[in-house]
């Protein structure tokens, strides 16, 4: 039991979170015999709670074919998609050390002799018991002729009369010609394995490395992503143009110069090997040795002053804005677009959406047109700053110069000239500019007509599906069923977690009429902290954050409804679960969020020098990965130690509460401080709700009569 008084503080800023990680293996094995094969064959280290992404499995290997994966930590992880298909890559949420495995089987095993090898059976149903003739979707055509034409025997398709057959249209991309591919990787191979070609403009963001103690930095095209000053950027986004572009994360293991520093360390802040353990780079008396064993930043100097009131690693202010170049944004003539600012090199800028100004003629990015792969210019668009200054100008026209009955800007949004006369048919489809203009049709796409009143417009830029479809990710990329999960994972009582979903729209039309809704036991814990934004465009996307904060011990769920015009998932359903720990348990569950381990994460640590040990800090709801000795603003704080107070003969003691984490608080007061002197506050307390977690609490007690002139109080904190 661990019994304490909030008296002294002090102060430290700056420290180093660690996350608990731990190792996942990737391996492949043939069923037919139990032999392991070299298709698969990875391992690295994990963040627990955190989701992994395996690998894709080769297809093919040898005269083997890929069946399913497996993931040992969680055997009921099934790895396949709703309809039954077997994931490749497959995502796996990771709780402990185990192993995925990659199956396969020999490409020609047809054990029951009908034909349809074995592993189509296991990669899409699982198991062998669907005979050749059967139709499990109800299209009409048979398991073997399904095989046979290189369909999904779990898609139904589609035929109607005149040869116009279609089939799995959700696999549909129109045109991917003009669009460069990224690529995301690791060196070693293994940690990070992404690529796929995407729009030009589209932000890409790389995974964030910092919790992998092998990381050294990241490049990009072959230049090294750091700060100014100098220490590797651990995640960073960069905006796609029309040249492919390549992202590598460099990650080193060992000690190879004998310093006893971990060359990852080095070459993380300083991208070379050639400051031994002695260095003091920084000027701060600390070496470089002992910078990394205090979990400090070499490249800035730490402070001390008499007192006991130190601090380290204020990098987290930055003081000089001479390296962050400047953006601006305007427009031509002035007054419509209007926006400057310092940002820091990395920083993605995204100009406003001129789409519905009729005005509006083209985007200029440092003088050069901004524009898709036809020459239309674009609306909107997002860049990325560098070293240097940069200038977007939005052109804007409201004239008909040419007199020609087409207005100037639609001409130069859609060709950048006015050189096309109103009678100019430039994409051939028999229609001229003025009625292209007229009928709010592209002059850049030919549209197509047919007998019966069935037409379609601009068909360069359709999409098979129609209709505004729903797709929800999380973590990005990894795409959530309707009726899933999502886990916020193991964490104290009054501890809170954020997960942020990606909704995207890949129907045709916008994603319309988001609305979100909660029931279950838990509704109220798991909270809607940023709404998503509707509509949405065609394969665009939006945003949504929940938080999960509970005083509730045990598992705790909710499912969530997402509304929107999807007719096919309206609403999304999602179930949210979560587990609240409390006691010695939720502690060390905090303790370790906080990145403290070893003796500095005792309940009765002050790892900090700030005067305030772990358990104190836990238990006023205050920063544990810091020095933090705030007191608690009296009548709306949060988070603090607690706040004394009173007037008119009655003396008030205010503090933050955790709920249900098994903690017990007495608060007492004492008239002299001598030992035995200090006696419980008896009044009854207000209780003021704070959120599913904690809840401010005070006690208000008379000062006596006569008044007692001096009155002292503290808040007892005991940890069974």
């Amino acid at each position: 039991m661990r019994l304490l008084f909030p008296i002294l503080f002090s102060l430290l800023l700056g420290a180093v979170t660690h996350a608990a990680q731990v190792n996942i293996i990737e391996t492949s094995v043939n069923d037919a015999d139990g032999s392991t094969l070299d298709a698969v064959a990875t391992s690295g280290y994990v963040e627990i709670g955190s989701t992994h992404t395996t690998v894709t499995a080769p297809i093919t290997a040898g005269g083997f074919r890929f069946t399913h994966w497996t993931y040992s930590g969680d055997p009921g992880q099934t790895c396949r998609d709703p309809w039954g298909r077997a994931l490749n890559p497959a995502s796996l949420v990771v709780q402990t050390a185990a192993t995925a495995t990659a199956h396969y089987l020999p490409s020609t095993r047809d054990t029951d002799g009908d034909s349809v090898p074995d592993w189509y059976g296991i990669e899409y149903f699982g198991n062998l018991s669907h005979a050749a003739s059967d139709d499990s979707d109800g299209d009409g055509i048979s398991l073997i002729d399904e095989f046979a034409a290189n369909t999904s025997p779990l898609h139904a398709n589609s035929r109607q009369q005149g040869d116009v057959p279609w089939a799995d249209s959700g696999m549909v991309t129109c045109n991917l010609a003009a669009y460069p591919t990224y690529t995301l990787r690791s060196v070693p191979a293994g940690t990070v394995n992404q690529s796929g070609p995407v729009a030009p403009d589209t932000v890409v963001t790389v995974p964030d490395l910092a919790g992998n103690a092998d990381f050294s930095y990241w490049t990009l095209d072959g230049v090294r992503q750091q700060d100014a000053w100098g220490r590797a950027w651990s995640t960073f986004p960069f905006t796609m143009a029309t040249a492919n572009r390549e992202a590598v994360a460099w990650l080193t293991t060992g000690d190879s110069d004998n310093d006893g520093v971990p060359d990852a360390y080095e070459q993380r802040y300083y991208g070379t090997l050639s400051h031994n353990a002695g260095s003091d780079t920084d000027g701060d008396g600390i070496t470089l040795l002992a910078e990394y064993s205090n979990g400090s930043s070499p490249v800035y100097a730490d402070s001390r002053q008499e007192g006991d009131v130190t601090w380290v690693d204020s990098g987290m202010v930055t003081c000089n804005l001479a390296a962050y170049p400047t953006y601006t944004i305007r427009s031509l003539p002035p007054g419509i677009v209007n926006q400057s600012g310092v940002a820091a090199p990395g920083t993605v800028v995204t100009v406003p959406d001129l789409a519905g100004n009729a005005n509006f003629a083209w985007w200029t990015l440092d003088g050069v047109r901004q524009q898709d792969a036809w020459g239309r210019a674009l609306s909107s668009f997002s860049f990325t700053m560098a070293a240097t200054n940069r200038t977007a100008e939005a052109h804007l026209i409201n004239a008909d110069n040419d007199g020609d009955g087409v207005p100037d800007a639609y001409e130069q949004r859609y060709y950048g000239t006015l050189s096309n006369g109103g009678s100019s048919d430039t994409d051939g489809d028999g229609f001229t500019l003025l009625a292209e203009c007229s009928n709010v049709t592209s002059p850049l796409f030919g549209d197509s007509r047919q007998e019966g009143g069935n037409g379609w417009v601009d068909s360069a830029l359709v999409t098979a599906d129609l209709q505004g479809a729903i797709q929800v990710e999380q973590p990005l990329g990894f795409i959530l069923t309707d009726g899933g999960s999502s886990d916020f994972g193991a964490l104290p009582a009054g501890s809170r977690q954020s997960l942020s979903f990606v909704i995207r729209n890949v129907g045709g039309t916008p994603l319309t009429g988001l609305e979100i809704t909660k029931d279950g036991p838990a509704a109220a814990e798991f909270r809607v902290t940023s709404s998503p934004v509707a509509p949405v465009a065609h394969n665009g996307m939006t945003s949504l954050t929940l938080e999960f904060v509970s005083g509730i011990p045990g598992w705790r769920s909710a499912t969530l409804h997402l509304a929107s015009n999807d007719a096919n998932e309206n609403p999304f359903d999602l179930i949210l679960t979560g587990y609240v720990e409390t006691g010695w348990t939720a502690y060390q569950l905090w303790a370790r969020s906080a990145g403290l381990y070893g003796a500095a994460a005792d309940s009765l640590a002050i790892p900090f020098d700030d005067g305030v040990c772990n358990l104190l800090k836990y238990a006023f709801n205050m920063d544990g990965f810091t020095a933090d000795c705030r007191v608690l603003t009296a009548g709306t704080g949060t988070s603090g130690l607690p706040c004394p107070g009173g007037g008119a003969g009655v003396f008030r003691l205010e503090f933050p509460r955790r709920i249900g984490a098994g903690l017990i608080y007495t608060p007492m007061t004492s008239t002299s401080l001598l030992p035995g002197s200090w006696q419980p506050m008896t009044a009854t307390p207000e209780i003021f709700p704070i959120n599913a977690g904690w809840e401010r609490v005070v006690y208000q007690q008379s000062l006596g009569s006569p008044l007692a002139l001096r009155l002292f109080g503290r808040v007892a904190v005991v940890l069974p």
